[in-house]
């Protein structure tokens, strides 16, 4: 009995895992992406699709769209892809927000959506990626406050917020990402002044605030 419970829900695993990645497909115009090679074939093709990788037990773990012409929203049916850990989307066209389902995603380590015109605040709910060692968000319109939240986020390495409209101070978690090398926050409408928790980035090589409002 236990075998067959097994097998049902891994089953129903992969089919919430090709459900989310179709829902991406439709919500980000697929049909006129750059390379669409495989997608929506037949039930458990899921891995051989264009830009989707998977580990040995058939779950996906990496999606690279980067640069292939994604168009529309990124839906909420992202967050059901819970066993990746790296995620492309740069170079796109994406509009509107960041999607807070994001937060489910708490395997991810590499996170890229730069270069499209994503809007709206970071939602806090990014908090639960506790394994994220990238983020780059850069050349966007994201706005509102860099969010207190990033904070808890230890195992960053990388954060590229510039090019976007925050506005705010620099919060002060900001100096609790104590394994941070590269930090910029440049060419936004960030203001106030350079918070003295920065001073706990003792692994930071490089730092970039210009232009900003900062004083």
């Amino acid at each position: 009995m236990s075998i067959i419970v097994t097998v049902l829900c891994a089953d129903e695993s992969k089919l919430i895992q090709r459900e989310a990645l179709i829902s991406i497909y439709n919500n980000t115009n697929g049909t006129s992406w750059k390379n669409n090679t495989n997608w929506l074939g037949e039930v458990g093709s899921e891995c051989t699709w264009f830009g989707v990788s998977c580990d040995s037990l058939g779950k996906v773990t990496n999606l690279k769209l980067n640069n292939n012409n994604l168009t529309g929203n990124i839906p909420a049916e992202i967050g059901k892809l819970t066993n990746l850990t790296t995620l492309y989307l740069y170079y796109n066209n994406l509009s509107g927000n960041i999607p807070s389902e994001i937060g489910n995603l708490s395997k991810l380590r590499y996170l890229m959506l730069s270069s499209n015109d994503l809007s709206g605040s970071i939602p806090v709910e990014i908090s639960g990626l506790s394994e994220l060692r990238s983020i780059y968000l850069t050349r966007n319109n994201l706005s509102g406050n860099i969010p207190a939240e990033i904070g808890s986020l230890s195992n960053l390495t990388t954060l590229d917020l510039s090019s976007n409209k925050f506005t705010g101070y620099i919060p002060t978690e900001i100096g609790s990402l104590t394994n941070l090398t590269s930090l910029n926050l440049s060419d936004n409408g960030l203001s106030g002044s350079i918070p003295s928790s920065i001073g706990n980035l003792n692994k930071l090589r490089s730092l970039n605030l210009s232009r900003n409002k900062l004083s």
